[in-house]
């Protein structure tokens, strides 16, 4: 009877390490989802940034050779601005893609720890029943 005794609490205190481990795992989860979120926030604002410094330097380089800006140069311009735009869009959608995909791992992660929880009590339960069964 003291072993079906013991054998639950185990079980209790088995399934409540379960439930703070899948805790943890899917707070790391949220952290790395997050600063995904913001290293792609990151890495866009500096392909724009980059493409500003483009643009100005393509501007100089237009006005030092004495061409007017109009035309093909504004078009250049344009077209220069329009692929760093289009590049930081696609970084911050694969980082939010990324970081979805953290936080859907993050639930099930939790998910699979409360089930994982639930199964140890109900074994140990059984185990418990087993042995007051027996008597």
């Amino acid at each position: 009877m003291a072993g079906g005794i013991l054998s639950m609490i185990g079980g209790v205190f088995s399934a409540g390490g379960q439930v703070i481990g899948a805790k943890a795992q899917s707070d790391i989860l949220e952290t790395q989802a997050a600063l995904t979120e913001a290293k792609s926030k990151i890495e866009s604002a500096r392909t724009r940034r980059a493409a500003l410094k483009l643009i100005s330097s393509q501007q100089a380089e237009f006005a030092k050779g004495g061409v007017l800006l109009e035309g093909t140069p504004t078009e250049v311009m344009a077209e220069t601005a329009g692929e760093a735009e289009f590049e930081a869009r696609m970084i911050e959608k694969f980082g939010a893609m990324e970081a979805e995909s953290r936080r859907k791992e993050a639930a099930a992660t939790m998910t699979a720890g409360a089930i994982g929880s639930v199964g140890t009590v109900l074994g140990s339960g059984s185990q418990a029943a087993g042995s007051f069964g027996g008597r």
